[in-house]
């Protein structure tokens, strides 16, 4: 799923579960093929060489954060700070350098 997507689907969320889905997207690291065979063809096609494949992380986090609402993002940044402040800090400064990028580029 690409970050635009993602962002639409999180915006639809109740906060609380913004929060978890953002949770999980950050620490994913690994997938088992299986599992990517019965999620999707298309999704299968990119990895089919691949046993594992990279699909999260903090720069997941962060393309996908850049592409919600401010508000949904301040919400999400907030109660993370509840759980995780160092995990925010590191978001937070993943999303500067990739504002100040894009800035750049345009």
């Amino acid at each position: 799923m690409q970050p635009k997507q993602a962002a639409c689907i999180i915006e639809a969320l109740h906060p609380e579960r913004q929060l978890a889905v953002i949770k999980r997207i950050a620490t994913m690291r690994q997938v088992e093929r299986v599992v990517l065979e019965i999620v999707e063809k298309e999704f299968y096609k990119q990895v089919s060489s691949q046993d594992y494949v990279n699909i999260g992380g903090i720069d997941t986090v962060v393309d996908t954060l850049l592409h919600v609402e401010p508000e949904t993002t301040s919400n999400i940044m907030e109660n993370l700070a509840e759980d995780d402040s160092d995990f925010v800090a590191v978001v937070k400064n993943q999303t500067c350098l990739a504002k100040g990028l894009r800035n750049l580029i345009e």
